[in-house]
């Protein structure tokens, strides 16, 4: 029983290091690609228009695609949370059901051990 939760952990702590890992290669792949797009906009607006409007128009968009992101990380944690309340509340109803099989598992142990002994 602890070797399949340590098994289980292993594989979720694998999974996630990956996941960190070709996360990190894609944000500084669009970080590099951002910065190179800002540029572009930068020299395409100054030729029709004067630096501190194009600083604004450009500053305008970052601001406002950050808060877009703001909308969509609050979105998401609200949504975590939801999910979160219906599993503590599945949990808490299948709870008295999963203790009769931690007893029998228990015993179970107890059992194999005695005989081990003996």
């Amino acid at each position: 029983m602890l070797a399949a939760l340590l098994a289980q952990a292993q594989i979720a702590a694998n999974r996630t290091a990956k996941n960190a890992v070709l996360g990190i290669g894609a944000g500084l792949c669009i970080a590099v690609g951002l910065a190179f797009m800002t540029l572009a906009a930068w020299l395409m607006l100054v030729t029709i228009m004067p630096a501190l409007n194009a600083a604004v128009i450009l500053g305008c968009a970052y601001f406002g695609f950050g808060l877009i992101l703001l909308a969509i990380i609050s979105v998401r944690n609200r949504a975590y949370r939801r999910a979160r309340a219906r599993a503590a509340v599945a949990q808490a109803q299948a709870g008295p059901q999963t203790l009769p099989q931690m007893i029998a598992a228990f015993m179970t142990g107890m059992q194999a051990g005695r005989r081990a002994r003996f």
